[in-house]
């Protein structure tokens, strides 16, 4: 009995075995026979337009393959299947996470590059050799690729396409969100309280409707290609920022367990090149050499031509805006670089003497005798200072100056936090403010709104009117000094604590700074009066992140490593302190 029922088992797997066989002999079949329809017709096809039609019944044949491999598997497909994700998730490996190295730690492995500059380097090598070919050897896809395999043109043809498709519409939504955060920067700036965020919608549509109307009348491809060019040489200005060097990135791969700093313009550059690169291989594939000045393809692929033409306007205005972003920042970089040399300015009125204008000139200070004319940072002269010749003299105007920055300071910062406090926020815990940094143009979130009714902007998230048109350089640069001697590099505002919980945590930071003379680093005990507020100190790293059941937890997701001075509301709880001491500790104190 147990052998007949073996025996029974055993041809019902056969069975099973021999319909999985036919079955997938049967859909073996029927690919081998579109794969040979293909081949046939493809050649008999005069253009792509002819093309499309053969690839949208083989788009639904793999459809269909796939609906009846998910219900019923086929063995030759599972090999493909698997081959496919392993594909999809190949690109993940060059991903990686990345955060500013504020601290600068020696421990950490410096490089020149990451992984971008490699892509960098074969999209580039692509580009040319394309060109190259498309003008020694004008041919287009077709008659190129189609002369090998009917199938395998079919497939790059396919991938072409979306490529293209995905460039055209992508790039005409960057283009018209930056556009429209440019816009809402600049009424920050000009003081425009009421000015709502623009929206780029109406922008995007005209982009993308614009692009296609040029292609579908004729127009060459040769103007936003020459467009891209222009932004790939625009884009090599990064490395040109000398003080942008100082900032470091820490970068780790996901495959790569060590991390690697690297300086702001290496890591940068890659990113702006690709972005106007990566359209150009896809027009030069699409157009021939018709972005070149050549006839072109259009009457053997009036699609891709089409739709080259279409990627290749959208891509001009987005990688274009994009540009000016990243130009923008050389700029910043120019200004901070300025404003560090800027001289001390003081208002006279003609009151000094020649004597005291002279040494006054020699000691660095640049004098104004117009108050209309002077600067917001020029310090107005006490008329019992008019004798500016003594060092005593010269002294108290250096004190005065510092007074004067400072006030410059906290109006900034009130103008800011202010503005800052009319919108509503549902994610995130504060602000992070961070003048004295050139690559931090506005205040900041710790945590960007993705709620479309909060979100703050699409390139960048940020509030308020720009650092500089807010604060003045000389001002910015006497912040710097002060918090890079106190060694703090960020600082954190809870929500609710506003302007004035944030200048009484400034002026105990300046008396830290004034009775040391820059000579110690501030410690969580010296804000010990402060009443209503609790100020913590946090070394911010990799496995030191901030942590705490009373208090908010900020997430910083594009810093790595930094000193962190953390201002809540005070809510009676007892936190650890930090005792990480400072190297340049040199004041005894008694305990």
């Amino acid at each position: 009995m147990t052998t007949h029922r073996a025996r029974r088992l055993r041809l019902a797997d056969g069975r099973r075995r021999l319909r999985g066989h036919l079955h997938s002999a049967f859909w073996g079949f029927l690919t081998l026979s579109l794969v040979v329809t293909v081949e046939i017709c493809v050649d008999i096809a005069t253009s792509d337009l002819e093309d499309a039609i053969f690839a949208g019944l083989a788009a639904l044949f793999v459809v269909t393959l796939a609906g009846v491999h998910s219900s019923r598997p086929i063995a030759w497909v599972t090999p493909l299947v698997a081959f496919g994700r392993r594909l999809y998730a190949w690109p993940a490996r060059f991903a990686g996470c990345s955060g500013l190295n504020l601290r600068l730690d020696p421990t950490v492995r410096r490089g020149r590059f990451g992984w971008r500059p490699q892509v960098m380097a074969t999209v580039t090598i692509l580009v040319i050799a394309l060109g190259l070919i498309e003008i020694l050897v004008p041919a287009s896809l077709r008659s190129g690729l189609g002369a090998i395999s009917a199938s395998l043109y079919l497939v790059v043809l396919v991938a072409l396409w979306a490529g293209l498709i995905v460039a055209w519409f992508g790039y005409g939504i960057l283009a018209g969100s930056l556009v429209a955060d440019l816009r809402h920067a600049r009424a920050e700036n000009a003081g425009r309280l009421d000015a709502e965020r623009p929206s780029g919608t109406w922008l995007t549509v005209a982009i993308l409707v614009g692009s296609i109307v040029a292609a579908l009348g004729g127009v060459s491809a040769v103007v936003p290609f020459a467009g891209l060019l222009g932004c790939v040489a625009s884009a090599l200005l990064i490395l040109t920022v000398r003080e942008a060097y100082a900032t470091e990135i820490v970068f780790r791969s996901q495959d790569e367990a060590e991390e690697v700093g690297i300086p702001l313009p290496p890591f940068l550059l890659p990113q702006c090149l690709l972005a106007a690169l990566i359209p150009m291989f896809l027009i030069l594939v699409a157009c021939g050499n018709e972005a070149l000045g050549g006839d072109g393809g259009a009457i053997a692929m009036p699609v891709s031509t089409v739709l080259g033409r279409a990627a290749a306007w959208a891509a001009c205005c987005g990688a274009g805006v994009m540009t000016f972003y990243f130009v923008g920042f050389v700029d910043r970089a120019r200004r901070d670089r300025l404003e560090r040399s800027v001289p001390k300015r003081i208002v006279a009125a003609s009151l000094l003497s020649a004597p005291a204008t002279a040494a006054l000139a020699a000691d660095g200070w640049q004098i104004f005798t117009a108050p209309e004319e002077a600067p917001r940072d020029a310090v107005p002269l006490d008329p019992k200072h008019v004798d500016a010749s003594t060092p005593a003299a010269r002294e108290a105007l250096l004190r005065r100056r510092r007074v004067v920055l400072r006030r410059l300071v906290r109006r900034g910062l009130r103008r800011v936090l202010r503005r800052a406090a009319r919108h509503e926020y549902r994610e995130g815990a504060g602000f992070v403010i961070a003048p004295h940094l050139w690559f931090v143009p506005r205040l900041t979130r710790d945590e960007d709104e993705s709620h479309p009714e909060t979100r703050l902007g699409t390139f960048a998230q940020t509030l308020g009117p720009d650092w500089a048109a807010a604060i003045s350089g000389a001002a910015r640069q006497h912040l710097a000094n002060v918090l890079g001697c106190l060694e703090i590099d960020l600082i954190f505002l809870e929500d609710g604590v506003g302007h004035a919980g944030l200048r009484r945590v400034l002026t105990v930071l300046y008396e830290v700074f004034d009775v040391h003379d820059g000579g110690r680093a501030v410690r969580d005990r010296d804000f010990a009066g402060l009443s209503g507020l609790c100020v913590l100190l946090h070394e911010y790293g990799p496995q030191t992140r901030f942590s705490s059941d009373v208090y908010p937890e900020p997430n910083f997701k594009d810093v790595s490593r930094a000193r962190l001075l953390h201002v809540f509301k005070d809510r009676g709880g007892e936190e650890e302190r930090d005792t990480v001491t400072s190297p340049r500790e040199r004041v005894p104190m008694l305990v």
